[in-house]
């Protein structure tokens, strides 16, 4: 199982909350991605009467899982932590009946020998509380800077800040992964 340590993302996330300049910054673009809302449009060449109808769907569907709100939470996530992890949860005959975002500090990958996904599993106080099965949890991750271990997990996009802050505010160094 590969993880990135919780220092690691505490370090981010008190800098957001620490740093008026960073969590404005950080809020600015989260509300460039998602603040304008969003809709649902069929595709090019697609049945009218059968698009609208899908589309009536998407639209009751968010208004159900307040995705407006959840997109600020994984956008905000991604740029902070590097990464954020929503699981897809089913009920009945509902595939997807309510999506949970979970704090990225508890969400761990777990690979096989090969290096191919398995499973996510959610930690407290270093035990396994949760199994997800892979297709359970969409993970997005910041790959816009290399990402960290083997490539499962993204950067925060603070860390590209973080030089000019130690010398600055003579900060702590990034809590090494």
């Amino acid at each position: 199982m590969e993880r990135i340590p919780k220092e690691y993302y505490d370090y981010f996330d008190n800098l957001y909350r620490k740093f008026d300049r960073i969590k404005a910054a950080v809020d600015i673009v989260v509300e460039r991605i998602v603040g304008g809302g969003f809709g649902f449009v069929a595709r090019e060449g697609a049945d009218k009467e059968k698009s609208k109808e899908a589309i009536k769907l998407l639209e009751e569907f968010s208004e159900e899982v307040k995705l407006p709100r959840l997109m600020y939470e994984i956008v905000t996530d991604t740029l902070v932590f590097g990464n954020s992890f929503t699981e897809k949860v089913s009920k009945g005959s509902k595939p997807i009946a309510e999506l949970v975002r979970h704090d990225p500090r508890t969400i761990a990958v777990v690979t096989n020998e090969k290096d191919e996904l398995q499973e996510y599993v959610k930690i407290e106080d270093d035990k396994i509380i949760k199994r997800f099965k892979k297709d359970d949890i969409m993970h997005i991750k910041n790959n816009l800077i290399p990402s960290l271990g083997k490539g499962w997990y993204g950067r925060s996009q603070i860390e590209v800040l973080v030089p000019k802050l130690e010398e600055k505010f003579k900060l702590k160094k990034i809590p090494s992964v």
